[in-house]
């Protein structure tokens, strides 16, 4: 994450890697966020559960 020009490095399908631009006030509620999280992951998002991991979307592949 770049705070300095608002963006971000999010990896999308296929471990493709795009970066996204976020507003000023998402900076503020993002700090707000990283500031009073106390995970260790690396991960931008985490669970709020034992264990903390990264947050994921559930896919299907369709079977």
């Amino acid at each position: 994450m770049n705070r300095e020009n608002c963006s971000a490095i999010v990896n999308g399908k296929g471990t493709k890697q795009r970066e996204v631009y976020f507003t000023t006030v998402c900076k503020v509620w993002l700090k707000k966020y990283l500031d009073s999280r106390e995970a260790a992951c690396k991960a931008l998002f985490v669970t709020d559960t034992s264990p903390v991991k990264r947050m994921a979307i559930p896919t299907s592949d369709g079977h």
